[in-house]
């Protein structure tokens, strides 16, 4: 789930030139959605980091990943929005990591890899919202 949610930011980051590419308006609402993201994946890993269940945060990105083909798809092609997204829904329920990380060994990296693909998603964020 944790590199699911890591490739579909990476994967968004590539396409970075073609969403530069769309007009303001469409900018703002993809660098918004990608923030969102963003910000829910960062409240996920602290409150995992913290042994706290992320109550609510599964209904969250739940919603973010359904608004994500219609969002993007004009820029990245509908096939691979639609993609994109059944990774996201496939990775939604972040509710559960607290149990599937309790006994792993690497769960510091586990950890840190939701923290980097938070940093992704609000870095492609800024970049599009910027250009």
């Amino acid at each position: 789930m944790i590199d699911k949610i890591l490739s579909v930011a990476k994967a968004l980051f590539s396409f970075r030139g073609e969403f530069q590419k769309a007009k303001r308006e469409k900018r703002d609402r993809i660098a918004d959605l990608f923030e969102k993201i963003s910000n829910c994946v960062k409240d996920v890993y602290s409150e995992l980091k913290s042994d706290e269940v992320p109550h609510g945060k599964c209904a969250e990105m739940l919603t973010y990943a359904n608004m994500l083909t219609d969002t993007v798809k004009d820029e990245i092609g509908e096939e691979r929005a639609e993609e994109l997204a059944k990774d996201l829904i496939e990775a939604h329920e972040v509710e559960v990591l607290l149990w599937q990380l309790h006994n792993v060994p690497d769960k510091d990296l586990q950890l840190s890899k939701l923290d980097e693909a938070s940093g992704v998603f609000m870095a492609l964020a800024n970049i599009v919202r910027a250009s």
